[in-house]
């Protein structure tokens, strides 16, 4: 009886979800924009898989629909690529180092896509570092933990997420 009630309770769930689109096409990787930048990167690099999606109507409470075939360009400072949607562009981690501007800060990409006559745009920027604290270790503890915590954020490369959407829309 349990495991009735659990295929049901699975079932409902995922009634009202969208399940993504399955990229076709190998992922792209990126290119750098200089060749002076080598020292910037780190390993490992990671996978970004671009959506276009097009608008629900107004008051509409149906999830976007996802679009395969939109040609969409990612451009930064740092990288170029191009993707058919839906598809994976293969994007550099950047060292974090005090050494560098910003701590190594890389730009965020902006990626363009078009349609069937309709475009969108979106911005993709790296994930900020958090410093996490140690509770119930006491005073000493919440100080060492803050500490290496600290050092850990400060000094892991920065990653793109491994999403980006698009809204498209009628120009």
């Amino acid at each position: 009886m349990k495991r009735l009630t659990l295929l049901i309770a699975v079932a409902l769930f995922n009634a009202g979800c969208v399940k993504p689109l399955t990229p076709t096409k190998p992922p792209v990787s990126a290119s750098l924009s200089s060749s002076n930048m080598q020292e910037r990167l780190a390993k490992p690099r990671s996978n970004t898989i671009v959506r276009a999606f097009l608008p629900t109507a107004e008051g509409d409470k149906k999830v976007a629909k996802e679009v395969a075939g939109a040609e969409c360009t990612l451009r930064s400072d740092e990288i170029s690529a191009q993707v058919t949607t839906p598809q994976a562009v293969v994007l550099p981690s950047f060292k974090q180092k005090a050494a560098f501007e910003n701590r190594g800060v890389p730009g965020a990409i902006v990626v363009d896509c078009e349609y069937q006559g309709r475009t969108g745009r979106s911005l993709l920027t790296v994930q900020e570092k958090k410093v996490a604290v140690v509770q119930g270790a006491g005073i000493a503890g919440m100080l060492i933990g803050a500490a290496v915590s600290s050092a850990v954020a400060s000094t892991t490369p920065w990653a793109y997420p491994g999403e980006a959407h698009v809204t498209l829309v009628q120009q």
